[in-house]
C-alpha cells in the first residue's frame, strides 16, 4: 500500500503506517459509501426512465419519483458476484464477497452488496476475552461463502422492490441454480410480509 501511495504522490505515502492507514480508512469509508449509494440511486432513476420510455409510459416517471401507487417498473439486469479469495468452482471459502447488479438499459451499476463472515474488531475482542467495543460491524453472513451469491441477490431484489421496481429477468453465469435458490429464499423471507403470490418480488 505504501508503494502505491508513494507512486500516486500522496503526502507521506511511503511512511504511512498500517495503523494510520486503518484510521483513515475508517473515516473515509462512510463518505465513499455515501457517494456510491447516491450514484446508484441516480443510475436506478435513469434505468427506470429508459424502461418506461420503452413501454410508452414516460408519464409515469414523475409518479414513480414521487412514490405514487403505480404499476411497478420491470427491469432486466445482469448480476455477478466476486469473492475476496479466488474459488476453484468446487471450493468456496472466502470470508467476504461483493455482488453487483447492472441495469441492461444503462449498463450502470444499480445495486451492490457486500457479504462478510468475519469482523476484525469482534474477532480481536473475542480472542483477548474483552468486551466488544462499539463499532460498525461488517459481519452479515453466517452460511457458506457460495451462499453469499444468493443472499446478496435476495437483498438487492427486495431493496429494489421497496423502490417500486421489479426484476423480471436476471442474467447471470449460473442461471439455473442461482434463480432456483433465489425463488426458494424469497418464499421463505417474503411470504409472511406480502399478501399473495402476485405480490412477490419475483415475477417468473
Amino acid at each position: 500500500v505504501e508503494v502505491l501511495l508513494g507512486f500516486l504522490n500522496v503526502p507521506h505515502g511511503l511512511t504511512l503506517c498500517s495503523k494510520m492507514f486503518h484510521h483513515l480508512e475508517q473515516k473515509l469509508s462512510p463518505i465513499i459509501c455515501s457517494i456510491a449509494e447516491s450514484e446508484i440511486d441516480k443510475a436506478i432513476e435513469e434505468d427506470v426512465y429508459l424502461q418506461l420510455q420503452k413501454e410508452n409510459r414516460v408519464e409515469d416517471y414523475k409518479k414513480w419519483l414521487q412514490k405514487e401507487n403505480i404499476e411497478r417498473s420491470k427491469l432486466t439486469v445482469l448480476y455477478d458476484m466476486g469473492w475476496q479469495q479466488k474459488s476453484s468452482r468446487r471450493k468456496y471459502n472466502s470470508n467476504s464477497g461483493h455482488g453487483l447488479l447492472i441495469g441492461m438499459n444503462t449498463k450502470k451499476i444499480i445495486g451492490f452488496k457486500v457479504k462478510s463472515k468475519t469482523c476484525r474488531v469482534c474477532s480481536l475482542a473475542t480472542k483477548e476475552n474483552l468486551p466488544v467495543p462499539d463499532h460498525f460491524c461488517i459481519k452479515n453472513h453466517v452460511c457458506s461463502s457460495k451462499a453469499m451469491e444468493v443472499d446478496a441477490l435476495l437483498d438487492l431484489t427486495i431493496e429494489l422492490w421497496e423502490k417500486n421496481v421489479a426484476l423480471t429477468k436476471i442474467i447471470c453465469n449460473d442461471d439455473t441454480t442461482l434463480c432456483s435458490n433465489l425463488k426458494l429464499a424469497l418464499k421463505e423471507k417474503v411470504r409472511k410480509k406480502l399478501r399473495s403470490k402476485n405480490d412477490w418480488p419475483w415475477t417468473n
